[in-house]
């Protein structure tokens, strides 16, 4: 795995994040492509980018030599059922690097995790063999009195009853999920959220049980276009009945909303974690890779 903080990305070599760059070359730089991709213009600031965004998996071959801005999503983790833990969402890593004129660059797109499942890592090589870019699959949500949360880009969130630790972000790509909660009798309880890129999952058992429906960790921003993707699934609350009665947990950044009976699934193409439920849990957005290059 290789994350944004490596000083040498094995030919994809890293720059600061945000910094102006010298592309190298008038005019407007064109590609050629396979699989599903779409072109846009963004503008951040003073400066205007064309955008590649792939949302299956394909090829990029550029026309010129440039360097780019490049975000790299994988896939969400499903939430857990039952009671389970909301899904993290996918890793998160965004680096700058050279592309060579005529070379082909593959880009694979992460699925969104099912049943209980992470999801799959989102990447980028060259034809000639150079290492792969990976943005990790997030983990998928606990299970009520069976299994906690999974690691992941972002981890997923625990679960009740011997179930409660949550998933971790593995190689700094994302957040920990939320912590699952017990009841007194330890016979029911609430799951945690799942981690997003841009916080950690919530957890709501701080000064007691509560049996609060916990939210997912916020999604993160791309500077060049200004969307947030990423967020972690909410967890779903106590049942009906219980005291207190809560809402469910909800998501941003793409993640699913937990529910008391069917939770919602990430949006695709974003990465974000499934929602867990009391009964059905949500799938995992499947992941998006997206190529800036400044004008």
């Amino acid at each position: 795995m290789v994350t944004a903080n490596h000083s040498n990305l094995g030919g994809y070599k890293a720059r600061a994040l945000g910094a102006s760059v010298q592309t190298g070359f008038g005019g407007v730089l064109t590609a050629t492509t396979t699989g599903t991709w779409a072109q846009t213009v963004a503008v951040a600031g003073s400066r205007t980018f064309d955008v590649w965004t792939c949302t299956a998996t394909g090829t990029w071959v550029p026309s010129k030599d440039c360097v780019a801005y490049v975000l790299l999503i994988g896939g969400g983790g499903s939430g857990g059922t039952p009671i389970g833990g909301g899904g993290g969402a996918g890793g998160y890593l965004e680096l700058s690097t050279s592309f060579t004129a005529g070379q082909t660059y593959t880009a694979t797109i992460g699925a969104g995790g099912t049943v209980e499942s992470s999801g799959s890592n989102s990447s980028i090589t060259t034809g000639g063999g150079s290492p792969t870019v990976v943005a990790a699959g997030g983990g998928y949500g606990g299970r009520y009195n069976n299994h906690g949360g999974a690691n992941g880009g972002s981890g997923g969130g625990g679960a009740p009853v011997n179930a409660t630790t949550p998933g971790t972000s593995l190689y700094g790509q994302g957040n920990s999920g939320g912590y699952g909660i017990s009841n007194s009798s330890n016979s029911d309880g609430a799951g945690g959220g799942g981690g997003g890129a841009g916080g950690a999952g919530i957890w709501n058992g701080t000064g007691g049980y509560t049996a609060s429906a916990a939210n997912g960790g916020t999604g993160k921003i791309w500077w060049v276009d200004g969307v947030r993707r990423a967020g972690g699934g909410g967890g779903p609350g106590a049942s009906s009945g219980m005291s207190p009665t809560v809402n469910d947990g909800t998501a941003d950044g793409g993640g699913g909303g937990g529910s008391q009976t069917a939770a919602s699934s990430g949006t695709a193409n974003t990465g974000g974690g499934g929602g867990g439920g009391r009964t059905v849990s949500g799938n995992g957005g499947s992941g998006v890779i997206l190529i800036a290059v400044q004008r």
